[in-house]
């Protein structure tokens, strides 16, 4: 994947950056820039700082239409099982697979965008603390704000979203 990434983008950068550590979960923000403008990023948490970083970077990249799936070893020819060999020594099929494209999937920020992915991430946290699933977290948001979204709500609104999660026992 990471390979893919840096042949279809040469000038592209793939950071992550921790965010916070909040309810024993690690929340890791990674960010895709492509000639020094953002063009995807991707958030996860997780209880292992490992997983959460690899979830996030996986998501941004999707976004870039970059399948993170591993492939699996091709059959070994002599007995149709599959190849006990090392990844190293797996071959690559001559013409690589299509990757699934996303219209407008990569496209720089025209100007600065506001950065709320601290409290983004704050909320999910919250959100996978509380075992909240997507349809509750946006009943909530529809019935509160009128939104269905939490990218939707204006920072104001999204710091009292995360406030009162906060405020909600487990």
């Amino acid at each position: 994947m990471l390979a893919e990434f840096r042949s279809r983008y040469p000038n592209g950068s793939l950071l992550s950056e921790f965010v916070t550590y909040e309810g024993g979960q690690y929340a890791i923000r990674a960010v895709v820039q492509i000639d020094g403008n953002t063009v995807a990023t991707g958030f996860a948490a997780d209880t292992n700082i490992e997983t959460a970083e690899d979830r996030a970077r996986n998501r941004a990249l999707e976004i870039l239409g970059i399948s993170t799936e591993t492939p699996s070893p091709p059959p070994n020819k002599e007995n149709g099982k599959t190849s006990d060999r090392p990844l190293a020594e797996v071959t690559a099929p001559s013409t690589p697979a299509p990757t699934p494209q996303r219209a407008n999937a990569v496209r720089p920020y025209e100007s600065a965008p506001t950065d709320d992915s601290d409290l983004i991430v704050r909320s999910q946290v919250q959100l996978e603390r509380l075992g909240w699933t997507k349809a509750q977290g946006r009943s909530y948001l529809l019935d509160k704000y009128q939104k269905a979204s939490r990218q939707h709500l204006t920072r104001q609104e999204l710091q009292e979203f995360v406030a009162y999660l906060e405020s909600l026992p487990s």
